[in-house]
C-alpha cells in the first residue's frame, strides 16, 4: 500500500501575447480570448443526453449535496429512462481550488493502459463571496449524538456555471483474460455519466437538512461506546475481536487486504485529502503496477473521518475494491453499494455501536431494534439511502 501525503495538483495556465517585430502595440491590438458560448440547461437536460453537452460551458439552477461518497447535483423532478447509473450529475472543483466541501471518501478509477480522457479547456474557479458561502455551507458537518457517517448539515440551491464532461455510458470494459481495458464515467467509482467542473456560483440559498424528520431513530442515539476496533490493525491480525474463520472476520479481512500489504504495488493509492477535484493524473492512464489493469485512488477527508468513522469508510472502500477485483462480471452500482454496506454493518454490530446514520437521515443500524427485525430494518434503510439520497437507478 502506498500512502501519499495529502496534496492537490496545482495547474496554472500560461497566456502568450506578442506582436510582430517592428509593429507597434497600437497597430496590433491584443487578441481577445475566445469566450465560450454559455448554454442554459436544466440538470434533466444533461441526464437525458449527456454526450450532447460534453465539453460545453453551461449554466443551471440546481441543488447540490455533499455526503459520505457523493458530491452531486440533484435533478429534481426528472423523467429519464433506466440508465444503470445514479440519476445525478457529479460535481468537481477545478484542480488547485483547495476548497473544503466534497465527499468524505472517494474512489477514483482508471484503466492503467487505456487511452486517457481527452484534454478539455481549463476551468478556473471564481472564488467570489458567493462561492465561499456555497463551499462553507456544504462543508458544515452535522452534529449528532450517534455516528452520522459523512453527514453534512446543509444542501445548497444556486445558479451554477461550469463545463460539462460526459460519456454516453458509465462502464468498465475487460478483455478475454479479465484485464480492465477502459473505464468511462466520473466521480466516485466512475459511476456517473456526467460531471460539472464548477467555474462560478451565484444566487446561493442554504437549505438545512431536517435529519430528525427523516430519521426519528436518531433522537434516541447515545454516545459511542468503548471497545472500538482499529480496522487496519485488526486486518493484519493484531486484534482478536473476531474469531478467524467466521463470516464477519472473512468479509472484513477481505476489505482490508484489498489495500495491499505494506510496500506492495497493487494499483491502490491512499490520499488523505478532500476528494473534491477531478485530478487528471488520477483519471488518466499511467504505467503503474496493477494485477488486473485497474488503478484505485482512494481519498479520505482527514477532518470528517477520524476514529471509528475512518474505520467504517476504510471498510466501505476496501469492499468496493475487492468486489471490483473479483473474477466474473463487473458488479453494478447497486451491487457495489449493497455489498459495501453489508460489511460496514457487520463492523458496527461487532463494535457495539449504538446507531449508524447516513447522509439524508437513513438510520441503517440501531442496537435498540428488536433482534428479529434488525436485518429487515437495516436493508430497508440502506435501500432508502440509495434511492432518495444517492439517486441510484436500478
Amino acid at each position: 500500500m502506498r500512502c501519499l501525503a495529502a496534496a492537490a495538483l496545482l495547474l496554472s495556465g500560461v497566456v502568450l501575447r506578442g506582436a510582430a517585430v517592428g509593429q507597434s502595440a497600437a497597430a496590433t491590438p491584443p487578441l481577445a480570448a475566445a469566450v465560450p458560448t454559455l448554454v442554459a440547461v436544466a440538470p434533466c437536460d444533461v441526464l437525458r443526453d449527456p454526450a450532447a453537452f460534453n465539453g460545453k460551458m453551461v449554466q443551471m439552477q440546481a441543488t447540490v449535496q455533499a455526503g459520505l461518497d457523493d458530491f452531486l447535483i440533484r435533478p429534481g423532478t426528472c423523467t429519464v429512462p433506466a440508465i444503470g447509473s445514479p440519476l445525478a450529475i457529479w460535481l468537481d472543483y477545478p484542480e488547485g481550488t483547495h476548497a473544503k466541501a466534497g465527499p468524505a471518501v472517494r474512489v477514483t478509477l482508471a484503466a492503467a493502459q487505456a487511452v486517457g480522457k481527452p484534454a478539455t479547456a481549463t476551468v478556473h474557479m471564481d472564488r467570489s463571496a458567493d462561492f465561499k458561502r456555497f463551499d462553507a455551507a456544504l462543508a458544515t458537518p452535522l452534529k449528532s449524538a450517534g455516528m452520522c457517517l459523512g453527514c453534512i448539515r446543509n444542501t445548497v440551491t444556486a445558479t451554477l456555471v461550469g463545463r460539462i464532461d460526459a460519456v454516453p455510458t458509465a462502464e468498465f470494459r475487460k478483455n478475454a483474460s479479465g484485464t480492465y481495458t477502459a473505464v468511462t464515467g466520473y466521480g466516485n467509482l466512475a459511476r456517473y455519466r456526467a460531471r460539472l467542473v464548477l467555474q462560478s456560483v451565484s444566487d446561493v440559498k442554504v437549505n438545512e437538512v431536517d435529519y430528525k424528520a427523516a430519521s426519528p431513530a436518531l433522537g434516541i442515539a447515545s454516545a459511542e461506546v468503548a471497545g472500538r476496533v482499529d480496522f487496519l490493525k485488526f486486518a493484519r491480525g493484531e486484534s482478536d475481536v473476531f474469531l478467524n474463520g467466521t463470516a464477519p472476520y472473512g468479509r472484513m479481512r477481505r476489505a482490508a487486504l484489498a489495500y495491499g500489504a505494506a510496500g506492495e504495488q497493487n494499483g491502490v493509492t491512499i490520499h488523505f485529502v478532500v476528494g473534491n477535484e477531478g485530478v487528471s493524473a488520477q483519471e488518466n492512464a499511467t504505467t503503474a503496477a496493477t494485477p488486473d489493469g485497474l488503478l484505485f485512488h482512494v481519498s479520505f477527508d482527514p477532518e470528517r473521518l477520524t476514529g471509528d468513522a475512518l474505520n467504517r469508510a476504510l471498510i466501505l472502500a476496501g469492499t468496493h475494491i475487492a468486489d471490483m477485483r473479483d473474477h466474473g462480471p463487473t458488479p453494478t452500482s447497486i451491487e457495489l453499494e449493497t455489498s459495501g454496506w453489508q460489511t460496514v454493518l457487520l463492523t458496527a454490530f461487532a463494535s457495539r455501536q449504538h446507531t449508524l446514520t447516513l447522509p439524508g437521515g437513513a438510520v441503517v443500524w440501531n442496537d435498540a431494534w428488536p433482534t428479529d427485525d434488525r436485518s429487515h430494518l437495516a436493508a430497508a434503510a440502506v435501500l432508502q439511502y440509495m434511492n432518495t439520497w444517492k439517486m441510484e437507478r436500478r
